[in-house]
């Protein structure tokens, strides 16, 4: 698997926008409503580091907590996302927390969350082509 994304939890994705685009980062394309995990979602990028800000929309969000700002999650994507959650368990590298969720940040591909041992939020995301890649 290769690491597709770095996700960071916001409190206002426009001026977080604005403080990364001071870093050297640049927009890659507009904002996104994401209805099933509630959810405003922006990717940035600087070189090859992809960032995805995440903004929640309310209380339904999962990342939704005043506190938790920051750092949330390192996103990998796996060629057969089956294969990779089969092998993420059987390896005894952590938990996968949520069921398979359709993703309209990257057409509808799914996406699972799991946590390590040591208690690292990640993502796994289905492999296609993609042009956050």
């Amino acid at each position: 698997m290769k690491v597709h994304h770095v996700g960071i939890v916001v409190k206002d994705i426009e001026k977080a926008c604005l403080l990364y685009r001071g870093l050297g980062y640049v927009q890659v394309d507009s904002i996104i409503e994401d209805n099933v995990q509630h959810n405003r979602l922006l990717f940035l990028k600087n070189g090859e580091l992809l960032v995805e800000l995440i903004e929640p929309i309310n209380s339904s969000s999962p990342v939704y907590n005043p506190r938790n700002l920051g750092y949330h999650h390192i996103c990998y994507e796996a060629e057969d996302l089956d294969k990779a959650i089969f092998s993420f368990e059987d390896a005894g590298l952590g938990k996968i927390f949520t069921d398979k969720i359709t993703a309209p940040a990257f057409n509808g591909r799914k996406v699972v969350f799991a946590i390590l041992k040591n208690g690292t939020i990640i993502e796994l995301l289905a492999g296609d082509v993609d042009v956050r890649s």
